[in-house]
């Protein structure tokens, strides 16, 4: 059994800015890769997750503010819509009445790639846990 120990840290307002940065400029990526993928579908096209994250290069110079965060993150935010529209494809043809995939309006849960874990929970947690949460000063 793993054992893992928790240690909360307590980010100072320079540090919550950084974050809050970081995952707005994830939530523009997410929308604008969404809106690229439904352009497509509308033309008949099927974009890969590959064809997508070969987007995020082009994206940088639309939006700079993609150049503070880690490519790996970025590419984290590619496979995660992906994934949720790949679930939502499974819950479609196991029955389940689901509509399209929504656009982010608000900060909300992304992956940090280097750990694999969600951020987004109001509190940060130390990295033996792999997990960094952030709470955002509105």
């Amino acid at each position: 059994m793993a054992i893992s120990y928790k240690y909360p840290i307590f980010p100072d307002k320079a540090t919550q800015q950084k974050l809050a940065e970081a995952l707005d400029a994830c939530r523009w990526l997410y929308n604008k890769l969404l809106e690229k993928m439904n352009e497509a579908r509308d033309n008949g096209i099927r974009l890969t997750t590959y064809e997508t994250q070969n987007m995020i290069p082009s994206l940088k110079l639309e939006n700079p503010r993609l150049n503070l965060v880690y490519s790996k993150a970025l590419q984290m935010v590619n496979y995660t819509l992906h994934s949720n529209l790949a679930s939502l494809a499974a819950l479609k043809r196991n029955g389940y009445d689901v509509g399209p995939l929504r656009f982010k309006t608000s900060t909300s849960h992304i992956c940090d790639a280097s750990f694999g874990d969600e951020v987004g929970s109001p509190t940060m947690k130390g990295s033996s846990l792999r997990r960094i949460d952030h709470q955002i000063a509105e």
